[in-house]
């Protein structure tokens, strides 16, 4: 186990000094469990995998992967990359909970949003009225999906992922 913690400290690029703190436990401790000096308990062995999404049976045993691969593993390494807000999280959390169809419906949402973005862009940088191209784009998705489809998926992700403000009302 002590050798899988280095393992781990190396894997996210952090040195014994921020690695400690994120544990809450001094560097000088994070060096002597490294080594073998000191013995790795079972309060340091849940802060691990806890605070760094870490697969327990990995660390104690060395088998399987090293981070925990389940939906809510998953979801932390992305919120700890790239700095994901509490709210999208419980959003990722719900949408990876929806029936394929519902899932399918909002990624084809998404794919039109960054497309009609990517428009706006390209309108800015040519002088055109990219308002106009935008709502173009995103009223092709809204004639596609049956509005009551449409109002129900964002309840939903609005009621379970428990955000105030429901822009459907």
């Amino acid at each position: 186990m002590n050798a899988r913690l280095r393992v781990i400290r190396k894997a996210l690029k952090l040195n014994q000094t921020d690695f400690a703190k994120k544990l809450g436990v001094t560097p000088t401790a994070i060096s002597r469990i490294e080594k073998g000096e000191r013995r790795f308990t079972d309060q340091m062995l849940k802060a691990v995998c806890r605070e760094f999404s870490i697969s327990e049976t990995w660390l104690r045993t060395g088998a399987g992967d090293m981070y925990d691969v389940t939906c809510d593993g998953v979801i932390k390494r992305l919120s700890q990359k790239h700095y994901i807000s509490e709210t999208d999280q419980s959003v990722l959390e719900v949408f990876f909970t929806l029936p394929e169809p519902y899932q399918r419906m909002f990624m084809n949402f998404i794919h039109r949003y960054v497309n009609a973005f990517h428009s706006y862009n390209k309108s800015l940088e040519q002088g055109s009225d990219a308002n106009a191209q935008i709502q173009e784009i995103l009223r092709g998705w809204i004639d596609e999906t049956p509005e009551e489809e449409a109002v129900a998926l964002v309840r939903r992700l609005y009621a379970e992922a428990k955000i105030v403000k429901n822009p459907v009302g």
